[in-house]
């Protein structure tokens, strides 16, 4: 008997919830004027269920402090056909519905409350409105920022979806837009599109959207002026919100210096453990000089092998940023590549130069450290001008124009699997350091005979990967100039050296790889945009994440909300 009377409760509620009216879809899209207004394009789509009594719609607005509303256009628009609403400026909530059809107009509640309305029918329906939030932009001491809140709390029926879009009137939104949300569940994100998205994951009556917004100067000319600087009014917005820093100050310094003490006692003690046991590991001081190229010259494992042994013997991963300077310097001494002088603000500075056809269309190698050059000079070609010169500037253009393929290329360069020292080829490893110990002491070597040009080569790619190029570069200076007339590679760095020191080759090769590796690292994180984040993830700093459920009380547009059907 009470299961039946469960089932007949239950269908009854599903019953009543099915006649229920709905609001279907609530989304705003805002593009941000150059005075600073806000022109808004609001979509609601409802389906109205009969005999609810229900006769309009309304949007609240309400506390918009030295703000004002403007507003535009109401139309709906049903299988392509659209129709415009007539507006008739005061409203009469209590008028009969046949009067409100086709109608819109604001009905005033206060001085700070009002309410835009419009006759809806039954079915389902979707309405457009247009309206403009003046002076939604302020200019404060340091910037230019917004507080708004888009969408209020208290709207019934709840809204199924939300979602609100920011857009720029002639241009996109870069990432010197820092962005913040406030009052609900979910996140806000810059988009591959230059827009930002604020989207709550579901939408209760208790939940709203505020939007904060900070803008450099010059992007904006808003008319509005603020008193007192945008720090300040973040400082506000963020009471009580999950982007909050809450700390005890004096508990948190008193911790942090015992905490300082005890580290500096570990480093030093873990610092003498590390060097006896690499000194173990070395064979016990019994390292000889190797002078030939361990691995058969494969780069990836050699930097593996290297990092696993400064790590102790534990499981390492060769470095990406390393491999990548490394070979740069290969395809130049390859002639793939060529250092070229290039005029700048009335000074020479070296660049690189893409040599066309190193490479067919349809080149493939089995050797892993070829096929991972093989990419580098792709991903340098297409980051390369008309004239064929790459410099930092186009690596970063291509990134912020194709992060697809940036992330692409650098992902197929291999960098190896996690290699131990279980692992270890013992003798090859010896060889390794053995040859790092010869480079590190190559002045003291007294017969060091002539060598051919391709050993030299690679003796200045290892002294890359061991960190010490600039140390052999001026030692190889000293003691074997010859090595600077033997090939066009060595004429290159000679002219390079006497423009920028010893050090130039290495300064050169340090740019580039950091630009490169840097462009991957942001075409990676470009590509994430819009896609899931974890609960945890907020970000203080303005760079979009998470939303915060709290915070933003100081902003233009909140009150006790409302509006939907009724």
């Amino acid at each position: 008997m009470k299961r039946m009377v469960l089932i007949c409760f239950t269908l009854l509620v599903a019953m009543v919830m099915q006649g229920q009216s709905r609001l279907l879809d609530l989304s705003l899209d805002v593009t941000l004027l150059d005075n600073g207004d806000g022109y808004v394009h609001e979509v609601r789509t409802y389906d109205v269920k009969p005999n609810e009594g229900v006769t309009e719609s309304y949007i609240v607005f309400e506390n918009l402090d030295n703000k004002g509303i403007t507003i535009g256009d109401l139309y709906e628009v049903e299988d392509g056909d659209t129709t415009q609403y007539t507006w008739i400026g005061d409203w009469d909530i209590h008028q009969k519905r046949a009067k409100k059809l086709f109608h819109y107009g604001v009905h005033t509640v206060s001085d700070t409350h009002r309410e835009l309305c419009w006759g809806v029918k039954d079915g389902l329906h979707t309405y457009h409105i247009t309206y403009t939030i003046n002076k939604l932009i302020e200019s404060f001491e340091e910037s230019d920022g917004m507080g708004h809140v888009f969408v209020t709390k208290n709207i019934r029926p709840e809204p199924k979806r939300v979602k609100v879009t920011f857009r720029k009137e002639d241009a996109p939104l870069d990432s010197s837009t820092h962005i913040w949300a406030f009052g609900y569940e979910g996140t806000i994100l810059h988009t591959d599109e230059g827009v930002v998205e604020a989207t709550p994951e579901s939408f209760s009556t208790k939940e709203h959207v505020a939007v904060m917004m900070e803008f450099p100067k010059g992007m904006f000319h808003p008319e509005a002026m603020a008193e007192g600087t945008f720090e300040d009014f973040k400082k506000e917005a963020f009471k009580g919100s999950s982007y909050e820093k809450t700390s005890n100050a004096p508990f948190f310094c008193f911790l942090g210096g015992v905490g300082a003490m005890l580290l500096a006692i570990f480093l030093f003690f873990d610092g003498l453990r590390k060097k006896y046991y690499r000194w173990r590991l070395l064979g016990g001081g019994k390292l000889s000089w190797f002078r030939e190229i361990p691995f058969k010259g494969d780069l990836v494992l050699s930097d593996v092998t290297f990092r696993s042994v400064n790590n102790l013997g534990r499981d390492s991963m060769a470095d990406k940023e390393t491999l990548i300077e490394c070979y740069t310097l290969r395809l130049l001494q390859q002639g793939k590549l060529e250092i070229t002088q290039c005029q700048e603000k009335d000074k020479s500075v070296p660049r690189l130069k893409v040599v066309p056809q190193s490479y067919r269309e349809d080149y493939y190698s089995s050797n892993r450290d070829e096929e991972n050059q093989y990419l580098l000079w792709s991903f340098y070609k297409k980051a390369a001008r008309e004239d064929l010169v790459v410099d930092t500037t186009d690596i970063s253009d291509l990134a912020n124009s194709d992060p697809t393929y940036v992330e692409k290329v650098f992902n197929k360069i291999e960098t190896g699997s996690l290699v131990g020292s279980d692992d270890w080829n013992h003798e090859e490893m010896m060889n390794l350091m053995g040859l790092k110990k010869f480079l590190e002491e190559f002045t003291l070597i007294k017969e060091r005979g002539m060598v051919e040009v391709n050993l030299w080569n690679e003796y200045l790619v290892y002294a890359l990967l061991f960190g010490i190029s600039e140390k052999v570069m001026k030692d190889f200076k000293e003691t074997c100039p010859e090595y600077f007339k033997m090939s066009d590679f060595g004429m290159q760095i000679e002219e390079i050296t006497a423009a920028g020191g010893v050090g130039g080759l290495a300064s050169l090769l340090s740019t580039y790889s950091r630009s490169s590796y840097n462009s991957y690292c942001d075409a990676w994180f470009h590509n994430q945009r819009g896609k899931s984040l974890s609960s945890s993830s907020y970000s203080r700093s303005g760079g979009g994440g998470r939303s915060s459920r709290g915070g933003g009380r100081s902003f233009s547009g909140r009150g006790r909300g409302g509006g939907g059907l009724r």
